[in-house]
């Protein structure tokens, strides 16, 4: 697995205009008074933000699936297995940038 080039988390979710629900914030691990700030906007945009601010965690978390999955890709009982494991990779793919075949 390549090593991570983006800003490692936690990232932080903040509704910064909670009246509004169109606008939200995440913040990198340093917070609120540092530049690593990404403005989601749109009628989504609070649950988008809690989707992006979870992205580091989620990406870790496929990671130790797919180390799981390796251990019994022999043993799988049927072609579910094998397809959850290729449709982790592609994501972890599709995260770092990459393209799997």
């Amino acid at each position: 697995m390549s090593k991570t080039k983006h800003t490692p988390g936690p990232w932080r979710f903040y509704d910064t205009y909670p009246n509004d629900g169109e606008y939200a914030e995440v913040f990198g691990p340093w917070g609120p008074d540092y530049h690593d700030r990404i403005p989601v906007c749109g009628p989504n945009a609070i649950p988008d933000a809690r989707l992006i601010a979870a992205a580091p965690d989620l990406l870790a978390a496929l990671r130790e699936a797919i180390r799981y999955l390796h251990g019994y890709e022999g043993e799988m009982c049927c072609d579910s297995g094998h397809g959850a494991l290729l449709v982790a990779q592609q994501a972890i793919a599709k995260a770092e940038g990459r393209i799997l075949p």
